[in-house]
């Protein structure tokens, strides 16, 4: 029981009033490039409430790759459709003439392994093709496109060269050659960009 003495030592009774409700602390995310200061000064990020919608930026994702590069992407799926169609020329003629699985040549007939050649030539080659233009690509898009244009053009030549049954007529898609070379050319230039930091 409080004596007359505790009314003038101004306690002040905390659990009689209720607290205040806790303040969400803001989180720092960097803002994308060119978009000003952020938190504390040029470099610093912006501050975003957590009790803010999320909303996802590929903006971020995007910035990972230069402009142009879908075009890229664009000529990787058109090497994927070229031995897609090249898979089902073997199919048929297969079935023309009756070569069974899982026989990969036929022991004298020219025309389908002339046909079975082509396609399994471009598989041969596909995985460089893919590694230069992806990688090249990232160096000089728009070139890199150009380059892969040329590769699967030739491929198209060299297959129906081939598909004539005379193996001398693959030489038409010689000309695909030039558009790995630039492939390569980009590669190379994005790899010593890198290198020399």
């Amino acid at each position: 029981m409080a004596g007359a003495g505790d009314k003038g030592c101004g306690c002040v009774n905390v659990a009689s009033k209720p607290l205040p409700p806790p303040v969400a602390a803001p989180v720092c995310r960097p803002r994308p490039p060119g978009m000003g200061a952020g938190c504390g000064g040029a470099s610093a990020p912006t501050i975003i409430s957590k009790n803010t919608s999320s909303v996802i930026n590929n903006s971020a994702v995007v910035g990972v790759f230069p402009a142009g590069y879908g075009f890229v992407v664009l000529t990787a799926i058109g090497s994927v459709m070229l031995v897609t169609w090249k898979a089902i020329k073997v199919g048929q003629a297969r079935q023309e003439h009756k070569i069974p699985y899982p026989a990969l040549y036929s022991p004298d007939n020219m025309t389908f392994n002339c046909i079975q050649r082509a396609h399994q030539n471009t598989m041969e080659n596909l995985p460089q093709f893919l590694c230069l233009l992806l990688i090249g690509g990232m160096e000089m898009p728009y070139f890199c496109t150009l380059g892969g244009i040329i590769w699967i053009m030739g491929r198209i030549a060299y297959a129906r060269g081939y598909y004539t049954g005379d193996p001398r007529k693959r030489s038409r898609g010689a000309f695909g050659i030039l558009g790995m070379l630039m492939l390569l050319a980009a590669t190379t230039k994005f790899a010593f960009r890198h290198l020399r930091g």
